[in-house]
């Protein structure tokens, strides 16, 4: 994979970015994204500009690739959210930001330990990634 230095700031930035892409989607797409998670207050930071958390976002993100409702559960202590696989990989799940809201979601509660790498998330996204680099500037 290419080496695309970002600084930590401008990365913040593409998150949210995305997420507000996201969020907008959703008012086109009426999938039943869903989660019952509740994020941690210190986590208030990580909602989008219509308020909806990291777990929220993760669900329109993913389900943006397929049919009916999609649920992010909360998560106990000691699991985590399933990665992508051979029959849940696609451009939707197997994106930086799919991957960077899923352990925003996680750590939003409390969770830290259980946030994957990326190298255990992208195990079966071959097909799907690519090494461009892409910065969007809303």
């Amino acid at each position: 994979m290419t080496d695309c230095t970002i600084s930590p700031s401008l990365r913040l930035l593409w998150l949210l970015a995305t997420a507000a892409l996201a969020a907008a989607a959703r008012s086109v797409d009426k999938r039943g994204a869903q989660t019952e998670v509740q994020c941690s207050s210190d986590f208030n930071w990580a909602d989008n500009s219509e308020s909806l958390s990291p777990c929220t976002l993760t669900a329109i993100v993913w389900g943006a690739c397929f049919t009916g409702n999609w649920d992010v559960p909360v998560l106990k202590p000691g699991d985590h959210y399933v990665n992508p696989n051979s029959t849940t990989a696609n451009t939707c799940t197997c994106s930086w930001a799919a991957y960077n809201l899923i352990s925003a979601c996680t750590s939003c509660q409390n969770l830290d330990a259980s946030v994957q790498t990326w190298a255990a998330y992208d195990q079966d996204c071959n097909r799907f990634l690519t090494d461009t680099c892409v910065l969007l500037l809303v």
